[in-house]
């Protein structure tokens, strides 16, 4: 099981660390890393820190809440806050549960193994966006339509930007984001100017939709809804 911390304090990084083995912990001390970890990664649970140094934990909660692509991941806010109001915006921003810092580690993890059950694990599920499938454990897409799935046959590469710009779709992302994502996935380092050689294959690949994944230029690229420049 993969957990996610959004924490910016290193020694709490640590102590869940060890305190949540055997399972895998990541932790990002910004929502800015944040954002890169689960667009590289696939996560199980998210343990966010309500106040963070670049913006609010409850904002990104509400963020990934909304997003299908991160709909399995279980959410739990973290804080030292003990108003009222701090409780009830954490558990009205899409999370599972809530708690209060500082707390011990056994609590932590019967919370997390508690909001687990009857949830089923990232690594073996599918993901859907609009005519497409992800499959995380093989690392496929595949495009659906009424008379069936089609298998996009996408290497590994392919597979992780497009899926790093599904999950961004209408904002642009970055040759920088794109190598990380590439990178954590699964270790594998590629020359930045190669990126535009890997977004041409896909756009052949995926069809018709090529045409939505467009150039920003001075930014990078990005997955589009509505297809209108390029």
């Amino acid at each position: 099981m993969k957990i996610l911390l959004i924490d910016d304090c290193r020694d709490m990084g640590e102590l869940v660390k060890r305190g949540l083995e055997p399972h895998e912990v990541n932790q990002a001390l910004s929502l800015h890393d944040a954002r890169l970890e689960i667009n590289a990664g696939t996560f199980d649970v998210a343990l966010i820190d309500v106040n963070l140094p670049d913006g609010s934990g409850l904002d990104f909660c509400i963020e990934i809440a909304k997003n299908p692509l991160y709909g399995h991941m279980v959410k739990l806010m973290l804080t030292g806050d003990i108003h009222p109001s701090t409780v009830v915006s954490a558990l009205s921003c899409g999370a599972e549960d809530f708690i209060r810092k500082p707390f011990l580690m056994e609590e932590l993890k019967a919370r997390v193994d508690l909001r687990l059950k009857g949830h089923k694990l990232s690594q073996t599920t599918s993901v859907a966006f609009n005519q497409f499938e992800f499959d995380y454990k093989f690392q496929s897409c595949f495009r659906v339509s009424t008379t069936g799935k089609t298998d996009l046959a996408l290497t590994p590469t392919e597979f992780r930007i497009f899926l790093t710009l599904i999950r961004q779709a209408n904002n642009p992302v970055s040759r920088r984001e794109l190598l990380s994502s590439i990178w954590k996935s699964h270790g594998v380092h590629i020359e930045s100017k190669s990126i535009d050689s890997h977004i041409a294959h896909l756009r052949r690949k995926v069809g018709e939709e090529g045409k939505n994944i467009v150039t920003v230029y001075g930014s990078g690229y990005a997955y589009v809804t509505s297809p209108q420049i390029d």
